[in-house]
């Protein structure tokens, strides 16, 4: 399961806490994310298999809201 899960630190590298030491992959932004990935242990079945993909997106509402309106919320 610890392979399961994408980290990336404040420099864009991916972090692999896997397989006991951590590893660090290059940043993204000098490398990009397929060759960053190869770095690092990364298994997409079980990230699949545990639910990782999410629905980004959300409906928005008649007021460009995402969620209705909380009365408790207001001032």
């Amino acid at each position: 399961m610890a392979s399961s899960y994408l980290i990336l630190d404040e420099f864009l590298c991916f972090l692999d806490k896997g397989s006991g030491r951590e590893r660090q992959s290059r940043s993204i932004l000098d490398v990009g994310v397929y060759a960053a990935l190869e770095e690092i242990e990364f298994d997409k079945d079980v990230f699949v298999k545990r639910g990782g993909m999410y629905a980004w997106g959300k409906e928005v509402d008649e007021e460009g809201c995402g969620s209705a309106e909380v009365k408790e919320l207001e001032w």
